[in-house]
Formats: C-alpha cells, sequence, structure tokens
C-alpha cells in the first residue's frame, strides 16, 4: 500500500514499500496521486532539497549555488542574505550540517556549500548595502542582547516595520562571535561587516551600548517602555572548575 512519506526523505514524495522515488521537480500525475497530497505550498514543482531542510534558517543553498555556477555572483548573495543576516560569519564559523545532508555525499562527496557561501561574502559582502527600510508600524519593541540572537531578531522586527531598541551590555555589538571566537579563526571586521550591513539596512534599529539589564536598566523598565521585549542574552557566563 503506498504512502506518503512527509518527514523521512524531506521532499514529500510518493513512497511504496522501501523503495522512494528519487529527488525531483516534476509534477506529480493526477491519476497518481491527488495534488493536495503531493505537497502543502501551491506549487508543483516545489521540492525542498535536503541541503535547504538541514540548514536551520533554511537557507536556499540550491539557488544561490546555481547562481554561482552561472557566474551570477550578485544574485548569488541576495540569495544567501535574503535569510541570513550574518552571512559573512556563517561563511567561516557555520558547522554546515547543509553539507553531511547534500546528496553529492553518496557519490563523489558534499558539494562545499559553506565555502561558497565564504567566497560571496568576501568578494561582494563588504560593499553590498541593500536600501534603508523605513519604520511602517507604530509599536516598538526592545531587544536585551547585542549577540547573534538579538541582531537577527532586530532585523526580522525591522523588516516587518518595527522600530527596535537593542541592548547590549558591552561596548560593541556581536556578542560571542566578538568575545568567544579568536580573530585567527573569527576576524572581528568580519563580525563589523555584517553588523554594519544589518544597521545599514534597518535604520530604525536603535543600538544602546553599555546598558546592561538589572544594572542600568530593568526588565519592568522595559516593559513600561516598549511594546514588546525580547531577551536575547545568552548564556556565556563560563562555569568555574
Amino acid at each position: 500500500m503506498s504512502r506518503i512519506c512527509g518527514n523521512g526523505s524531506f521532499n514529500n514524495c510518493l513512497r511504496d514499500g522501501s523503495t522512494s522515488l528519487p529527488y525531483g521537480k516534476n509534477p506529480c500525475q493526477k491519476d497518481v496521486l491527488p495534488q493536495e497530497f503531493v505537497d502543502d505550498t501551491g506549487d508543483l514543482h516545489f521540492v525542498p532539497a535536503p541541503c535547504q531542510v538541514a540548514c536551520p534558517i533554511g537557507t536556499d543553498a540550491p539557488s544561490y549555488l546555481a547562481h554561482i555556477w552561472e557566474g551570477d555572483f550578485e544574485g548569488a548573495l541576495e540569495v544567501i542574505t535574503a535569510t541570513n543576516p550574518l552571512s559573512s560569519i556563517c561563511g567561516r564559523v557555520c558547522d554546515a550540517p547543509c553539507e553531511p545532508a547534500c546528496r553529492r555525499t553518496d557519490s563523489d562527496g558534499p558539494i562545499a556549500i559553506r565555502n561558497l557561501k565564504r567566497f560571496i561574502m568576501d568578494k561582494l559582502g563588504k560593499n553590498f548595502q541593500p536600501a534603508p527600510l523605513p519604520v511602517t508600524q507604530k509599536e516598538t519593541v526592545a531587544i536585551v542582547g547585542g549577540g547573534p540572537t538579538g541582531l537577527t531578531a532586530a532585523q526580522d522586527l525591522a523588516e516587518a516595520g518595527y522600530e527596535v531598541h537593542l541592548y547590549e551590555m558591552t561596548d560593541r555589538l556581536g556578542g560571542l562571535a566578538i568575545w568567544g571566537i579568536p580573530a585567527f579563526r573569527l576576524p572581528v571586521d568580519t563580525v563589523n561587516e555584517d553588523i554594519d550591513r544589518i544597521l545599514h539596512y534597518c535604520p530604525g534599529i536603535k543600538v544602546h551600548l553599555n546598558c546592561a539589564l538589572g544594572r542600568d536598566v530593568s526588565l519592568d523598565e522595559l516593559k513600561e517602555r516598549y511594546d514588546a521585549v525580547i531577551l536575547a542574552i545568552g548564556a556565556w557566563w563560563g562555569k568555574k572548575m
């Protein structure tokens, strides 16, 4: 008896016994399986690639690899930065769960997805300045923590039109990307490149440095000032041995 395979093979394929259809982009025939059971995207040609499914933020790796293959580096840059505000950082220190999921692992080895991202960001990322976003919402949001989580949340909210106030206890943004990873592994200039791009792209993000929760501002004060508060403080204090 045929059944739908949802999570097992990442591609909403039709499976019969222990044999599954290969990955592909061809629409399923109506007399084989009704469209409503094929996928929930409304697009018969949509098949999420295993590498994209493995990525925690769903980066469309197949698309930017295709742009690189065609020599369209600007197109690759747009795809990479569409879902990843910290693309330059991830080109160096991401553990690349996409690569073990790459279908070429079964043949001659996975594509160097992370290194290709780094290539694009090193080549074009420094001068990439997307058009600034306007603030369109009347509500304001406070984010406590200027590390990768806080920065990503700030950009996501700014893209939705909100004014964001980002509170950081130290004298610079970046969190553990600055304080926890040695510069020979992740240069400070690379971190600043991503941060500068975010702040240029989202002028509605207001940064408050050297402002610690509990010392310079309380949670109750933030709740009173803003319509919503996000705590992105992390857990980076080490334990004593």
